[in-house]
């Protein structure tokens, strides 16, 4: 089992949110969650349990047992009060049970509650009277119980219960009004068909308005990585990850079965089987057709090539199936949830179901039957849809072991997969074509089209297309779709051909695309060879390959805090270069970095201009990849210039790019975090959060998951959550080494760590490690605020004070945006100049800075953990609970909806805080809470 627990948040915070109104006296809930086989229902019912006892509440669990057409009677509360009474102690139950008359009612339930002579004289009811005497005893134990403390029932595996236990169920829901009571039943969705008596049962219950129905969803990819990294103690490749999440379809125990195995584990295949085996023959054979026909096979198709098989296998002259014969067959797969109508198609329930029903396939019937497949498509094209057809047959004709039919259908299918924006399709379908180039005929390789055009520089080959075109081609489809570890792969094999860097041109293509993929991976920076690519083409006539290093190189100055005039230079020769070779791709990528450059090194407006210039061309041209590197970037300076809501807006616009072209996992992510940044000054960290959550941290890029931890880091040390923050902040010191001199990363992270350990030892260390980056050009957005934070943990008498006030005035001797100009006065203000501290404050919010800002000018006088800090006052569990949502920016309405609570009752708990604050206002309270540690 994994050793963590992944996602499930939404799901969590209803269980939590249900158990909240509960305790609060709304009386009697249910939830009910349902979810496929392996999907993680139990895992989120023992992580609820566990969180529902640390709250106060007692838990007993039961479990319905498979047995024949209807499941035993009471077995899951049988076991369920088993395990109550050894909770709570014989004292507390014999309470709870009162008199003897109520035992001896509870013993159908619980045969241990009745001993010796405590039975006898009791003449057994039989019929209605005694079902209504148990379900009646049943409810008034719990209500006793519930009298005493919050009860969590939870009944497991509802699919296979007796009639009995559902109506016991129903009848206490309906008979507890004002009980503190939870149940939680949850069961497989999966199984469900269309006569099973639970279909109606569930559809009766949630008519009820205490009764919410949850179902679970598999894993997304980010959850499937984080599983992987808890199993596997490290952090998996990405090509594990892809793997493994396009077979298990996010299913969590398929991702545990197939973490670290090679192929489809024994016991794995033989549960995936269970439903297969016991089909009719004709039955099983069609599952098989199916299997081969693709992820989903349209029905016409797998008529044709069923005929195709019965008349090979058939009467002599038999031209078909009987009639209804294949429907028959069909129908019993569907019966049995193996296959799955989907339209004029069908599909497997599971993707590892098909996987396994294929892998008992022998390999010549593999090869015959997609060669079938193949024929009837060729017969019938309008069989499947145009846009998957090339892709279809060229994957027929190689799984029907014909090379020199499948290479050129191979070639033209990942053509039209980059058309679509498809790019781990259009890779899919390269590698397969490099695969297959050996085993074609020099005819057939002949025949090819030449190499599509010039691939990011990639110098042209004249003549048919080589082996060493299709390599290129694949190294930038796997960045495309986010896979360093395949481009790196393709690289390498590049080198391997005898004229691998013969023109130079060839060489630096090579050393650019490398440094790409090595950033990508956590292995070093994009622009590495940068300056050496510059040599080797400095004689070099103009060309797209002596722009793109041009382009480069500007930006590695931004990123390292470079000099403002040589990164300009070098974006505007990029430029020139660009349009020397008519290559409009190439002038966007320079103008980016010449945006960049103008607006953070210069601090010219303009920049801003510019930016939003190439980001309109880029996506007007379907430059997929710029388009989003325009976007990122002109989000970044815009929440430079302290013009957050228009960088929400912009990055809004570009994720939405990101989205049409395919590319949201890789520069799409890394836009996602740049929202969040922005999201975060505005001081709305839920929003913030939601994005990195949702988006960011679903980046297969280690460049993106390093900027994504610290996000993460930054986001629970504002929120006072120091611990989460810590272990935030440990993952970002695994690739150090590789951002030695990036400035816009490490400053922000010494902030960072300020936040989580206010102390004075922190603040050396971190200020040691940083010293050299704190003055350079573009630093200002990252090297104030944390002089601010050096300055109120060493105070303005400290040693370091004259250094800190050094790199204050040299970034306000530069024509900064008003933001940072406001963030100087702060930062003199808190280095001892008194007379900053109005003006500080009045620039502040003439910039519109967040709340946790304004905290740190109104209150002055004291640090986070310093000596002096406010003392932490007593505040209830609840009090807690509204202070943190308060932190966040939650108004009364919002803060109720999220603990289930009345507005009325958190304006009481407000006034408690307020009051036990010292505290005028809401702002005020929070600036004290997080002085004194309690947010």
């Amino acid at each position: 089992m994994s050793p963590i627990f992944v996602g499930r948040k939404a799901e969590g915070r209803e269980l939590d949110g249900r158990l909240a109104a509960v305790m609060d006296g709304a009386g009697a809930r249910a939830v009910l969650v349902g979810g496929e086989a392996g999907v993680g229902k139990t895992r989120l019912l023992e992580e609820f349990l566990a969180r529902a006892e640390e709250r106060g509440a007692v838990q007993a669990t039961g479990a319905c047992i498979e047995f024949g057409v209807d499941g035993l009677p009471y077995v899951p509360l049988t076991t369920a009060l088993r395990t109550l009474r050894e909770r709570i102690g014989e004292e507390a139950l014999d309470r709870a049970i009162g008199s003897p008359g109520l035992r001896r009612r509870l013993a159908v339930l619980l045969p241990e509650l009745v001993t010796g002579d405590q039975g006898e004289g009791h003449d057994e009811e039989s019929g209605e009277f005694a079902h209504a005497q148990v379900f009646e005893a049943a409810r008034q134990l719990l209500e006793n119980l519930t009298a005493e403390r919050p009860l969590v029932l939870a009944v497991e595996d509802l699919h296979w219960s007796d009639r009995s236990t559902r109506d016991l169920l129903a009848y206490l829901l309906r008979a507890l009004p004002s009980a503190r009571l939870l149940l939680v039943a949850t069961f497989r969705s999966d199984d469900l068909h269309r006569r099973h008596p639970l279909r109606p049962y569930l559809a009766e219950l949630e008519r009820l308005r205490s009764v919410t129905r949850v179902q679970l969803p598999r894993l997304t990819e980010a959850e499937v990585r984080e599983q992987l990294s808890g199993i596997l103690g490290r952090e998996p490749e990405a090509g594990l990850v892809d793997a493994v999440f396009e077979r298990s379809e996010g299913n969590a125990f398929f991702v545990e079965e197939l973490a670290g195995a090679d192929g489809l584990p024994d016991p794995l295949r033989d549960l995936l089987l269970l439903r297969v085996d016991p089909l009719p023959p004709e039955a099983a054979h069609v599952v098989g057709l199916a299997a081969e026909g693709g992820p989903a096979v349209e029905h016409a198709l797998l008529a044709a090539v069923a005929r195709g098989e019965h008349g090979d296998h058939g009467e002599p002259g038999a031209s078909g199936p009987p009639d209804g014969g294949l429907d028959g067959a069909l129908r019993a797969a569907v019966d049995a949830q193996v296959l799955v109508p989907d339209g004029e198609r069908y599909r497997f329930r599971h993707a590892l179901v098909r996987e396994a029903v294929a892998a008992d396939l022998l390999p010549g019937e593999r090869a015959r039957i997609n060669r079938r497949f193949a024929e009837a498509l060729d017969a019938d094209p309008l069989a499947v849809a145009a846009e998957l057809r090339t892709a279809r047959l060229a994957t027929y004709r190689y799984r029907a072991r014909q090379p020199d039919l499948a290479l050129p259908l191979v070639v033209r299918a990942a053509k039209e997969a980059g058309k679509r924006h498809a790019h781990a399709e259009r890779l899919h379908m390269l590698e397969r074509a490099l695969e297959l180039w050996d085993l074609t005929a020099e005819a057939t390789r002949a025949e090819l089209p030449a190499a599509a055009g010039l691939l990011e520089g990639w110098p042209r080959t004249e003549g048919p297309a080589r082996r060493i075109d299709l390599l290129a081609q694949a190294v930038v489809a796997a960045r495309y779709a986010s896979r360093p570890e395949r481009a790196m792969t393709c690289l390498q094999a590049i080198r391997a051909e005898p004229d691998a860097v013969e023109p130079p041109e060839r060489e630096a293509w090579l050393l650019l695309q490398e440094g790409r993929a090595m950033s990508n991976l956590g292995r070093g920076r994009a622009g590495m060879h940068a300056d050496e690519v510059l040599r080797l083409l400095a004689d070099r006539p103009p060309s797209q390959i002596k722009a793109q290093v041009h382009t480069r190189a500007a930006m590695g100055a931004v990123v390292r805090g470079g000099d403002p005039e040589r990164a300009v230079a070098l974006a505007e020769q990029a430029g020139e270069l660009a349009r020397a070779v008519g290559s409009e791709s190439q002038e966007v990528d320079a103008d980016i970095s010449l945006g960049v450059a103008l607006a953070t090194l210069r601090n010219e407006p303009r920049g801003v201009e510019v930016l939003r210039d190439a980001s309109r061309r880029a996506a007007a041209e379907g430059f997929a990849e710029l388009t989003v590197r325009a976007y990122l970037n002109l989000v970044s300076v815009l929440v430079y210039w302290g013009r957050w809501d228009e960088a929400v807006r912009m990055g809004d616009e570009g994720m939405a790019h990101a989205a049409r072209f395919g590319v949201e996992r890789g520069a799409g992510a890394f836009l996602a975090g740049n929202i969040a940044e922005a999201l975060i000054e505005l001081g709305r960290w839920d929003e913030a959060a939601r994005m990195v959550d949702g988006h960011a941290v679903d980046s297969a890029w280690q460049s993106t998951r390093d900027f994504v931890e610290l996000e993460w880091a930054e986001l629970a040390a504002l929120r006072g959550d120091r611990e989460h923050a810590r272990q935030h902040l440990e993952r970002t010191r695994r690739t150090d080494a590789r951002r030695a001199d990036e400035a816009q990363y490490l400053v922000p992270r010494a902030w960072t760590e300020i936040l989580v350990d206010p102390s004075p030892e922190t603040v050396r260390r971190v200020l040691d490690e940083v010293r050299g980056m704190l003055r350079r050009p573009g630093t200002a957005r990252y090297a104030l605020p944390l002089v601010v934070e050096a300055a109120r943990v060493l105070g303005a008498q400290a040693p370091e004070a004259a250094e800190l006030r050094e790199v204050v005035e040299a970034h306000d001797a530069q024509a900064l945006p008003a933001v940072w100009k406001a963030w100087a006065r702060l930062a003199r203000a808190w280095l001892g100049d008194e007379a900053e501290w109005e003006p500080a404050e009045a620039a502040l919010v003439a910039v519109g800075s967040p709340h946790y800002v304004m905290s740190l000018v109104r209150g002055r006088g004291a640090a986070d953990g310093a000596e002096g800090g406010d003392e932490a006052p007593a505040l209830t569990r609840r009090e807690a609970e509204v202070l943190g949502l308060v932190a966040e920016g939650l108004s009364n309405r919002a803060v109720a909806d999220r603990l289930f609570i009345s507005p009325k009752t958190v304006s009481v708990h407000v006034s408690n805080v307020l009051a036990k604050l010292g505290a005028s206002s809401r702002g005020e309270a929070v600036a004290r809470a997080r002085r004194a540690g309690l947010v």
